[in-house]
């Protein structure tokens, strides 16, 4: 379960990266998404989910 929030994490950062295309805010959006679903899949693939949400 967690390697699979992982990488679906990943694949929202690389679908997040087309409003990146768009002059604007919407690119600022899409760059902070993208980033931030990146840094989740980090952390939850290298330490597992429970290190993220703090759960027992």
């Amino acid at each position: 379960m967690k390697n699979a929030i992982g990488w679906l994490a990943i694949v929202l950062a690389v679908l997040s990266l087309a409003p990146s295309l768009v002059p604007g805010a919407m690119s600022i959006m899409g760059l902070l998404a993208s980033l931030g679903a990146l840094i989740i899949s980090i952390f939850s693939v290298s330490h597992g989910i429970k290190s993220i949400l703090i759960l027992r």
